[in-house]
């Protein structure tokens, strides 16, 4: 659902300048549900892979070079154990130990110059008993989905300056 939402909101200041949404269908790795639009100034290409996070770099890489964007050209969002929930940050490139992001860069052998968003999940509390995978596909709490909704909001508008041309760094607490 992260994705789909980006994708409404983080490109509202162009839509009447793109093209009705369609499916990417260069890249059996990904989602069909993934999204190019044209804007006036550049194309953006919205994607989901269809793969286990461990193996992201098998269906970004492909993309990539599909539509031939380079690394320095992408800007990957992913989940972060360890940021707080909600809580964004964006980096124009550098190393990562998220294991869709090792992936990529594996992928990439070991280049790491792309842009990245940082979503916050936080760890479950160390006396859970929960683990890391049941808590990441777990369900959020009330209190967490407002969150979660409100960084979603704020996730979609620096992807959005940053198609744009903005900056691509940034830190949000929500």
């Amino acid at each position: 659902a992260l994705v789909e939402r980006l994708a409404k909101t983080s490109m509202h200041r162009v839509e009447h300048n793109a093209h009705v949404w369609g499916p990417v269908d260069a890249a059996p790795l990904l989602a069909q549900d993934d999204k190019r639009r044209t804007t006036s100034a550049s194309q953006v290409l919205l994607a989901k892979p269809q793969t286990f996070m461990n193996a992201s770099g098998e269906a970004v890489i492909p993309l990539g070079d599909t539509y031939g964007i380079p690394p320095s050209r992408w800007l990957v969002v992913v989940d972060d154990l360890d940021l707080e929930t909600a809580e964004l940050r964006m980096k124009p490139k550098g190393s990562s130990t998220q294991n869709g992001m090792r992936s990529i860069a594996a992928c990439l052998d070991g280049n790491t110059d792309f842009a990245r968003l940082r979503v916050g999940i936080s760890r479950p509390p160390k006396d859970s008993g929960i683990s890391i995978v049941d808590y990441v596909l777990g369900e959020w709490t009330d209190e967490e989905a407002v969150k979660v909704s409100t960084a979603v909001d704020e996730a979609a508008s620096l992807i959005g300056d940053a198609v744009h041309g903005g900056p691509l760094t940034a830190k949000v607490k929500v």
